[in-house]
């Protein structure tokens, strides 16, 4: 057992010996890496690689971002044209195969030709001009407008008037030079015409002569005088000699009211127009009217006469002081707006009588002059408003009342109107008695009971 014991202890001896007599590991080793060098280089769309190696002959690799599109500030490689877009191509500067483009929107600017007429105008059409670009053909129109009948004489005048047409056709006569009235009456159908004086004067019209009859034309720019014994009117509308008491005229008249005054109105938009005229007296009767513009006098009569006729009065002046009646006369129902500035002289300057309805607008600035009596004259069942904001000024003759009002006649005074005197003073409120001449009820009073029996003003002035 000792020498088993002897040998083993021996054993490790030796072992431990041999082991400490051995030599020690190497250090782990640390990698020194140059700066690299590009391997392969970065594109526009591609990453690259950079290679790094160590002094032990290791290597190892890292990427490069893409460079990215570097574009120049582009050239233009189709133009862009009147009528076709254009293209500005861009090169990249990192690499001159990679291009992109965009669009040149067209320029719009044509090249016009001269206009050249294609299609002549006529007395019933319009023509039709024509241009073309010259760049991309591409071509306009404009409208010519229609030939206008140009007369010169009366007996042209007059014949102009039968022109050949179909129903519903319109034309233009002008008046190329003055004319004097030669033959008898003269009662046209002027529906659809456009009668345009062309800054000259028809003279010399007898009473009643010239009476333009139809419901919708225009008569405009020129002076319509009467002869020396013509003492009612140079120029009639639709006149028939009659008044609205008749139940076919009332209708008539009734019927010329418009629901509105602009065009969407059915009625409104079918009227007649009376544009820069003056006229030794001016009757109209049984339309929609749209009269603007105008000066009238009158010898004995009347001035401007609004008989069973609607529509708008707008910039008139009348200057009738001899006359034996009004300046301007609203008569036998229908409904009249007067706008704008307007002056009435007459006997008596403003006239409404027989249902009619006289709206002064609110923008209106009205001068009504009695040459030798009342400034409004109200006749039976004789209507008159006066909206906020209109301006009226009454000027009565001497110790005459400004208003005169028969039995049933009406005058309705919105708040916000003003109402002067002939000094330029303001009326108190209300219309003072004084102001007023009421009639009674006399005999032609009677005719109309169940309208009342006394005349009104409501005077709303604040």
């Amino acid at each position: 057992m000792k020498k088993v014991l002897f040998v083993l202890l021996l054993v490790a001896v030796l072992i431990g010996s041999f082991v400490s007599c051995k030599e020690e590991p190497a250090p782990a080793h640390e990698h020194t890496w140059d700066e690299g060098s590009v391997t392969t280089p970065a594109t526009c769309e591609n990453a690259g690689v950079k290679t790094y190696k160590c002094e032990c002959g290791e290597t190892k690799t890292e990427s490069i971002p893409a460079l990215g599109h570097n574009w120049d500030a582009g050239v233009v490689s189709t133009p862009a044209t009147c009528g076709a877009a254009g293209v500005k191509t861009f090169t990249c500067q990192n690499n001159p195969v990679h291009t992109k483009t965009e669009s040149i929107p067209a320029t719009g600017l044509h090249t016009w030709g001269e206009w050249e007429n294609t299609t002549p105008a006529t007395v019933l059409a319009e023509g039709v001009d024509t241009r073309t670009c010259s760049v991309c053909e591409q071509s306009e129109t404009r409208p010519v407008a229609k030939l206008a009948l140009e007369v010169a004489t009366f007996a042209d005048f007059k014949a102009a008037f039968s022109y050949e047409r179909q129903e519903g056709d319109t034309y233009t006569i002008k008046l190329t030079a003055d004319v004097a009235w030669e033959g008898d009456a003269f009662e046209p159908t002027a529906t659809g015409i456009t009668i345009d004086l062309g800054g000259h004067t028809i003279s010399d019209v007898p009473k009643n002569y010239f009476n333009l009859k139809g419901d919708s034309f225009t008569l405009k720019n020129g002076t319509i005088t009467g002869s020396s014994s013509n003492d009612r009117y140079s120029v009639n509308i639709n006149y028939n000699g009659n008044n609205a008491t008749t139940p076919e005229l009332k209708a008539k008249a009734l019927a010329a009211t418009p629901a509105a005054y602009d065009e969407e109105d059915a009625v409104w938009a079918k009227r007649i127009k009376v544009e820069n005229i003056t006229a030794t007296g001016m009757l109209c009767g049984y339309s929609t009217m749209e009269i603007k513009n105008c000066t009238f006098s009158a010898g004995k009569y009347r001035g401007l006469v609004m008989q069973g006729s609607s529509g708008i009065v707008e910039n008139i002046t009348v200057n009738a002081p001899s006359a034996s009646s009004a300046g301007f006369v609203a008569h036998s129902y229908g409904t009249v707006l007067v706008k704008g500035t307007n002056s009435f002289l007459g006997k008596f300057g403003v006239y409404s009588a027989l249902c009619p309805t006289l709206i002064i607008d609110s923008s209106a600035v009205v001068t009504a002059t009695g040459a030798s009596t009342y400034a409004f004259y109200l006749e039976t069942q004789g209507n008159i408003t006066i909206n906020a904001g209109a301006e009226i000024t009454l000027v009565p003759a001497g110790e005459n009342a400004a208003f005169y009002m028969r039995t049933g006649s009406t005058v309705d005074i919105a708040a916000g109107a003003i109402i002067k005197d002939s000094t330029g003073t303001a009326f108190a409120k209300p219309i003072p008695v004084a102001a007023i001449n009421s009639s009674g009820n006399g005999a032609s009073d009677s005719e109309w009971r169940g309208y009342g029996v006394a005349p009104a003003i409501t005077d709303n002035r604040e």
